[in-house]
């Protein structure tokens, strides 16, 4: 009887180790088919915040379903410090726990979400600290990721686009960059430039899959376009005005893009020449407080004296 009663609590305790978690020790980054949404696994705080409101039956484990879920994170501190302060949170933390809490993203644990499309990084500001983004080179390892949005510094200066798998979309929110390198196999369809500072060249001339380039309110030294922006639509320029004298671009060439269809072009003191030619789909044209802009050529397009009114020039030719 003995033994019967000893195999039974073996039997007993046995099973009870079953039920236990296999991360309860807190060490164990990912066990089986759960994540933990710790601080080891995502040591930003917000980040966390954000994954608890996916974690369906609140356990603080993302199951692989969860996981599944979750097509776009938006880690936008901005907002939040905003928001936060009217709420009177900002307050009751100390410089550094601000500091930490909107200035900077740590996007340690993001590769685990490997059904993110789309992702928002906002960093805030905050007297004497940085902003600052860290571990931001896992993005480049998201399968299915095609959107990314910058608001804010971000600390990245040079930003390498041609490392990302699948990206289609990138919007830059008031943030300065010394380059931005979209290489040769870009897959990006829309960009999006507001109130930004980007020092050095443009370069979108190899944007195959280019459709739209919006760029509004910012500084930009030279843009380099070319032939291979077949697919582009929609071109859309303003100047950031409290800063005109640094918008140094002075020519303009859509030569060759067929699908080209609008083009505006606002506020950009220095620019002096712009060539349409072979785009049989340009409809609508429209240039405002250029004032050097002396030569506009509009050869072999459909719609040349249509175009040429939209200006105002005299003739179609020039």
């Amino acid at each position: 009887m003995k033994k019967i009663y000893y195999i039974l609590i073996i039997m007993l305790i046995l099973n009870f180790n079953l039920l236990i978690p296999a991360n309860i020790s807190g060490k164990t980054i990912q066990s089986g088919n759960v994540l933990e949404i710790s601080e080891e696994n995502f040591p930003d705080q917000v980040l966390r915040e954000i994954l608890m409101t996916k974690d369906n039956n609140s356990d603080g484990y993302l199951s692989d379903e969860e996981i599944k879920t979750i097509k776009s994170i938006k880690l936008d501190k901005v907002s939040l410090q905003d928001e936060e302060t009217r709420r009177g949170r900002k307050p009751m933390l100390t410089k550094e726990e601000k500091a930490k809490r909107y200035c900077k993203i740590n996007l340690k644990g993001i590769d685990k979400l490997t059904s993110l499309q789309s992702i928002i990084l906002g960093t805030g500001y905050y007297k004497g600290y940085e902003q600052k983004i860290y571990n931001f080179k896992l993005l480049y390892k998201m399968p299915k990721l095609i959107g990314l949005k910058f608001i804010g510094d971000s600390g990245i200066r040079k930003l390498q686009l041609y490392k990302f798998q699948k990206l289609k979309n990138l919007t830059i929110y008031s943030a300065d960059f010394d380059s931005i390198n979209f290489g040769k196999r870009s897959k990006i369809e829309y960009v999006s430039v507001i109130m930004c500072n980007i020092k050095k060249r443009l370069d979108i001339s190899q944007l195959k899959k280019l459709e739209e380039i919006k760029i509004e309110h910012s500084v930009i030294t030279n843009l380099k376009m070319g032939r291979k922006n077949k697919k582009l639509e929609t071109f859309y320029l303003k100047a950031d005005l409290d800063n005109i004298k640094k918008c140094k671009i002075r020519k303009l060439d859509f030569s060759d893009m067929k699908n080209l269809k609008r083009v505006e072009i606002r506020s950009w003191g220095k620019l002096k020449n712009i060539k349409f030619k072979n785009n049989n789909k340009l409809n609508k044209v429209k240039i405002v407080a250029c004032p050097k802009l002396k030569n506009i050529r509009i050869v072999k397009c459909k719609k040349a004296e249509k175009i040429s009114k939209q200006i105002g020039l005299k003739n179609t030719l020039l």
